[in-house]
């Protein structure tokens, strides 16, 4: 089996319960990954962290920010989305092809993993 160093759980939604079956087993499944990765190294969606039971803490990352940085001008258009992020004295501008404000925050995530 894989240990990864990371790992990045980006929404929980009942989605796949054609196979698994009940939401219960689908939680027990996303919450099995402290099995595997330090709640250090385990970064959670906001609104899958309200709904996960985890045994420690872990890494929540929302629309407000990850790992200290702050998201602000959020601007979508056909080119893709663009935002800021700020911590404390740093600022950076990004743009992502990626199209959608509901990924901001996985990609302010992804900026943040990467400066550690």
């Amino acid at each position: 089996l894989l240990h990864p160093d990371i790992a990045v759980l980006t929404g929980y939604a009942p989605n796949h319960l054609d196979s698994y079956g009940t939401v219960e087993a689908l939680k027990a499944d996303l919450v099995s990954i402290e099995k595997f990765v330090s709640h250090k190294n385990l970064y959670v969606a906001e609104q899958a962290d309200k709904a996960l039971h985890f045994k420690e803490k872990v890494n929540v990352y929302g629309p407000d920010g990850s790992g200290g940085w702050q998201i602000s001008k959020v601007s979508v258009d056909l080119t893709g989305t663009s935002f800021e992020l700020t911590k404390a004295k740093e600022n950076a501008s990004l743009h992502s092809n990626v199209i959608g404000e509901h990924n901001v925050p996985v990609l302010a995530l992804c900026f943040s993993l990467g400066l550690s």
